[in-house]
């Protein structure tokens, strides 16, 4: 919103006047209202869904651009160059309206992103990918600017310049868009984890969420928890008192950990690293299994038997 403020405030138009100003303004003013009860809700949940994000450091714009470009110094160096060609030429050329929308949408969400998270830590490369499509933008003005050098009389040269280039990043930036497709791209595997609860998991297995919030996250794949006894340990997201979780976890002789471990390794709240406390001190219960999932660890405990 602030970007389309800066390029309502420097568009060029004959007939802008302040109704116009009045326009935009109700228009936006309009948006807040409406966005305005997500925002509320979205705000009781922002310590369970962004606090693992941290600060961005000086080189955020240079990660940013790795990241866009999918991992090649050589394209990114392109990037640059067609950035910069592309706006000298809009504003040369006195296409201000196109700079007008370009530049503020290409800039000022990562600026001001940036700069709220180094207060209250906000910024993450995915929140801001929306300003790529001021990137092609600029770039195709680049890619036009080029191609337009090319000898006059042969337009088909030109036409057939241009679909080259345009192939050519497409097959160098295709390993990098289909290794963002996979589960490896993400930090967590939850896929897999799904696949062996299914494949281990036998019918009544107490399952025990650490943190227990979190326990939405980790069942996206609900139909390998549909056999499990979800709430024998927690009221479904919610940590049993310290007395009737042991006596819960005394009733039990199988039961999955999935523990979903914070960025900083520091959960928010006190009753998670307790009940992990109480049942590694179990000495009736013996870890048989243990498995990474990205940030997620499935581990299987199992009552002891006798001579066990």
């Amino acid at each position: 919103m602030p970007a389309h403020a800066v390029t309502a405030g420097l568009w060029r138009h004959p007939q802008w006047r302040r109704r116009h100003w009045a326009s935009w303004g109700l228009v936006t003013l309009a948006a807040v209202l409406l966005v305005s009860p997500l925002a509320v809700v979205a705000r009781g949940q922002e310590a369970a869904q962004v606090s693992w994000l941290e600060r961005p450091g000086t080189r955020a714009l240079y990660s940013l651009g790795l990241w866009v470009t999918g991992g090649g110094r050589v394209l990114l160096l392109v990037l640059v160059a067609a950035v910069v060609v592309g706006t000298a030429r809009l504003l040369v050329r006195d296409h201000r309206n196109a700079a007008a929308l370009t530049v503020p949408w290409m800039c000022l969400p990562f600026v001001l992103a940036w700069s709220v998270s180094q207060v209250h830590p906000v910024y993450h490369p995915r929140y801001i990918l929306y300003s790529v499509c001021a990137l092609a933008l600029l770039g195709g003005v680049a890619l036009d600017t080029v191609v337009g050098r090319l000898p006059v009389g042969r337009p088909w040269f030109a036409v057939a310049a241009a679909v080259t280039v345009l192939a050519v990043l497409a097959l160098v930036t295709l390993p990098a868009q289909l290794a963002e497709r996979r589960p490896r791209s993400r930090p967590d595997d939850l896929r897999s984890l799904a696949a062996a609860l299914r494949r281990h998991s036998h019918p009544g297995d107490a399952v025990l969420y650490l943190p227990a919030d979190r326990q939405a996250f980790a069942t996206a794949y609900a139909d390998a928890f549909a056999r499990l006894n979800t709430t024998a340990l927690q009221d479904h997201e919610t940590n049993l008192q310290p007395g009737s979780f042991r006596s819960a976890l005394a009733a039990e002789s199988r039961i999955w950990l999935v523990q979903i471990l914070p960025h900083d390794h520091r959960y928010r709240s006190a009753a998670s690293p307790r009940d992990l406390a109480i049942l590694k001190n179990d000495k009736g219960l013996r870890a048989t299994s243990s498995r990474r999932f990205g940030s997620i660890r499935l581990t299987l405990y199992i009552r002891r038997t006798a001579g066990s």
